[in-house]
């Protein structure tokens, strides 16, 4: 596990932000939102402890919901 500073310094090209739960990607005229996978799970530099993203599955849900209600 890393820390969201060294994540961030290490992103992929078309990466262009990484929370302590997902990674954003501006790939050509898309933009898409992932979930970390687990060997990205990223230490709290404070608590020490491993942050493990909750509520993944109702995330979605919302996600898709938003996008109904603005189509």
């Amino acid at each position: 596990p890393i820390t969201n500073n060294v994540a961030n310094q290490h992103r992929e090209e078309t990466c262009i932000a990484i929370t302590s739960e997902r990674k954003c990607f501006h790939p050509g005229n898309s933009f898409v939102k992932r979930s970390l996978r687990p060997f990205e799970w990223q230490v709290s530099h404070i608590k020490g402890t491993i942050h493990v993203p909750r509520l993944g599955n109702e995330r979605l849900l919302n996600e898709a919901a938003a996008l109904a209600y603005v189509r």
